[in-house]
């Protein structure tokens, strides 16, 4: 799935989580990849989720030479305790979001998008999957999209489906592989819909994906 359309401003917060001691290089490869593609004039910040939730930074920031080398450094580091809180993790980062917007702290014609990677199923904090989206469907009320990208075998594809498609975005499933040649790569190609008559449904945003 692909539009070769004009890029604008964006604000990101990328919402990831993960079990086990570190991050999956496929995880890696795809938050770093991100970073690889924002702009000077994009806004960002990573959310981590295991039993609690962390951020990189208080705010949005936008992504200048230092913040995303900052960034890069920030993703190679990342450490988990197994656990999974998704609920909290999205919330934090569709608050962070909503209070930019509200705020002006971002340019006010950017694309507002949510972004969540994870590698395991909610097993702390809320874990019902149907509570989940409820509390993500009111908190994001429309505003924005969210896509989902889950990785591995060990997850519930079908409600991270759902999660997306219910908030105009959609979801991918990675599977991991022990395979070297096996390569990621995320492009993200948004622009506002209100310039060009389109709404996400119709294709306003797209990700696609290359496997190798």
């Amino acid at each position: 799935m692909e539009n070769r359309i004009k890029k604008a401003e964006m604000a990101t917060p990328i919402v990831a989580g993960h079990r086990g001691p570190t991050a999956s290089p496929a995880t890696k490869d795809a938050l770093l990849k991100i970073l690889e593609d924002k702009k000077e004039e994009d806004y960002l910040n990573f959310i981590l989720f295991d039993s609690d939730v962390t951020t990189w930074k208080d705010t949005l920031v936008q992504a200048t030479p230092e913040n995303i080398q900052e960034a890069r450094e920030f993703v190679k580091n990342i450490r988990d305790r197994g656990m999974t809180n998704i609920n909290d993790g999205l919330l934090t980062g569709i608050s962070m979001l909503n209070k930019a917007r509200e705020e002006h702290t971002v340019p006010e014609r950017s694309t507002s998008i949510v972004i969540m990677l994870t590698d395991g199923d909610a097993n702390v904090g809320e874990s019902r999957p149907a509570k989940i989206q409820e509390n993500v469907l009111s908190a994001i009320g429309g505003r924005f999209p969210l896509y989902t990208l889950g990785f591995g075998n060990n997850l519930n594809y079908n409600f991270l489906e759902s999660l997306a498609l219910e908030n105009d975005g959609f979801a991918r499933r990675i599977y991991e592989d022990s395979d070297a040649n096996l390569q990621l790569q995320v492009c993200l190609v948004l622009h506002p819909s209100r310039n060009e008559g389109l709404t996400p449904s119709s294709g306003s945003c797209a990700i696609r994906w290359s496997f190798q």
